[in-house]
């Protein structure tokens, strides 16, 4: 595994870390990891995409980006700025967007508001951000709001590397997928090992987007959007939300690899063929 080269993108107030791979003068990729995760989750994808440039930027609050100074909340949708401060800090006035899960659900968003900053979108497994109804509001504010009071901080850690790693697997990480995580995403400290990333993180939003808004959302993604899905089983409510998301895209193309929810790091090689023959084969989103 690669984990590329280190960067740190000045973005006015914030600090954005990141990882490159790839050729300089190459299309242009940014690459937006999942919630909890960090720009190393595309260490084995990234290296398989010829004739890009990939940047893999840490979302605020992971990897070695820190949350805002004096913040004390994670608003999902804040991050859709971040997006343009990136793009800007790299001097790209238009880039491919290659995002997984949260990623992937904030590149959506980025692409909808600025369509023509966006040369195409590449979504692993998830499309659009998880949606409340209108009336779920109070209750979702009231437990939000309860769980700021509850808070301190308060983070685990481990006797082991391998404890820590252990820690990690769920069904959608395998152990695999965990220790390619570990290299950049633990840290050593005089408490023992512990996962990089702020625990603020996992307060409940405030609020969530209804299934409206996502739904214009998507109408208004008006650019070569690749969806890779896992083959693996999901709920079938999940998988009808996602069947009509689909359909709400003006220019979709669907594929469906091997894998589970984390298949871009876990089994990169048919991801990574298949997003470069979206970006640079015959008929390419490059050519857009």
């Amino acid at each position: 595994m690669s984990l590329g080269k280190a960067l740190e993108l000045d973005c006015g107030e914030r600090r954005i870390a990141a990882l490159q791979w790839g050729d300089p003068d190459g299309a242009p990729v940014l690459a937006l990891h999942g919630w909890m995760d960090h720009a190393g989750s595309f260490a084995e994808l990234a290296p398989l995409l010829d004739g890009c440039r990939t940047v893999a930027i840490d979302w605020p609050g992971h990897g070695r980006s820190p949350l805002d100074p004096g913040g004390d909340h994670f608003h999902f949708v804040d991050n859709v700025v971040v997006i343009d401060q990136a793009l800007a800090a790299l001097g790209w006035s238009r880039a491919h967007l290659l995002g997984h899960s949260m990623g992937a659900a904030l590149a959506l968003l980025y692409a909808a508001a600025y369509p023509d900053r966006a040369a195409s979108l590449i979504s692993i497994d998830m499309l659009g951000p998880i949606s409340d109804e209108p009336g779920d509001f109070p209750t979702r504010l009231r437990r939000a709001l309860q769980a700021r009071s509850d808070y301190a901080e308060r983070r685990r850690h481990f006797d082991t590397r391998e404890a820590a790693i252990a820690a990690r697997v769920k069904p959608e990480l395998s152990s695999q997928g965990a220790t390619l995580l570990a290299e950049r995403g633990l840290e050593q400290t005089p408490d023992g090992w512990t996962w990089c990333g702020d625990r603020r993180l996992k307060l409940p939003s405030l609020t969530r987007l209804t299934s409206d808004q996502i739904d214009a959302a998507l109408r208004a993604t008006d650019v070569p959007t690749l969806v890779i899905r896992a083959a693996g089983d999901r709920p079938q409510r999940l998988e009808k939300m996602f069947a009509r998301r689909f359909k709400e895209l003006p220019r979709g193309t669907l594929a469906t690899l091997p894998g589970g929810h984390h298949l871009h790091l876990e089994n990169p090689g048919p991801c990574a063929a298949t997003i470069v023959e979206f970006l640079l084969g015959p008929g390419a989103a490059e050519e857009s």
